[in-house]
């Protein structure tokens, strides 16, 4: 999930960010020369490098409900970082794959333009590549989903968190793949239907990069108590924390406002009792505390 969070922060600069200073200053590869067409052959290299990394994580959740073995056996220990020659592999050979790519910015259209050098435009690579990522998290997820309501059907043991995380991961996954077989229809079938067209296609190639952490916020808790924490609305449990000093003419009590643990403690000569408790809590009546000192005295 890491490097997916990774790729979808840099993805989500190709896709909103770098656009966004190419139309405002006009940018093109006839002004400004060849390095745009890198660029986006660079933007479509973080592209493959997201599928892939995406498909593995949706694989990971699949056996990790399946088979506890078979997790261990592929994902254990340091094994998940061997993935990534994996997912640069796939992306590389894709990259290779294609001949002659002509990956350039139109800043009149506010959209990348994906085809290919060759009489035939069409880059057949990138939507068998948008295609099959689509088939393939559906036959994963849902497998998951399956595979989850048998276990609990025969009341099998399943984490909350491993509940979340998958629900958090089947969410993205369907936004994933509604919002990459929009771009790539709306890129070859309307693309001159509108001057408007390219903005709607880079606001879903960002949307399906940058849902992500709101997903995160809505569904996961440690994520809101960190970010409300953050921005200075989180709440802090009040504590009253009261010291009695006991003497021959009675007692005395103090009382102060401090962190979450609060410590009643009784200074009984010759010895000291402390006494933990919960915060928010009665402590202790006068009666109980008279009591108390009684005893004390007494013994």
């Amino acid at each position: 999930m890491l490097i997916v969070c990774l790729l979808d922060v840099s993805v989500l600069i190709h896709a909103l960010g770098v656009p966004a200073v190419m139309s405002f200053f006009g940018l093109t590869h006839c002004n400004s020369g060849e390095w745009i067409i890198r660029l986006g052959f660079t933007s479509m290299y973080m592209w493959y490098l997201y599928t892939a990394a995406s498909v593995i994580l949706g694989l990971n959740r699949l056996i990790e409900f399946s088979s506890p073995r078979l997790t261990g056996i592929f994902f254990s220990d340091k094994r998940t970082w061997a993935w990534l020659l994996v997912i640069f592999g796939y992306s590389t050979f894709y990259s290779i794959l294609i001949p002659e790519p002509y990956y350039y910015y139109n800043p009149m259209s506010g959209t990348w333009i994906i085809v290919l050098r060759t009489p035939e435009k069409a880059n057949y690579a990138y939507i068998a590549n948008n295609l099959s990522k689509l088939v393939i998290i559906g036959i994963l997820y849902f497998a998951m989903i399956y595979v989850l309501r048998t276990k609990l059907r025969l009341n099998e043991a399943i984490s909350n968190v491993q509940k979340r995380l998958s629900l958090q991961c089947f969410t993205i996954a369907i936004l994933s793949a509604a919002a990459n077989v929009s771009y790539l229809g709306i890129s070859y079938l309307f693309a001159h239907k509108s001057i408007y067209i390219g903005m709607v296609v880079e606001l879903l190639w960002g949307l399906l990069h940058g849902v992500s952490g709101y997903i995160y916020f809505v569904m996961n808790r440690p994520v809101q108590k960190t970010v409300k924490k953050f921005i200075g609305i989180a709440k802090f449990r009040k504590t009253t924390v009261m010291h009695i000093t006991v003497s021959n003419n009675g007692f005395k009590a103090n009382k102060s406002s401090t962190g979450n643990v609060a410590i009643f403690g009784f200074y009984l000569p010759p010895s000291v009792i402390s006494l933990r408790i919960r915060s928010n809590t009665i402590l202790a009546s006068e009666t109980t505390l008279k009591k108390i000192i009684t005893f004390n005295r007494n013994t």
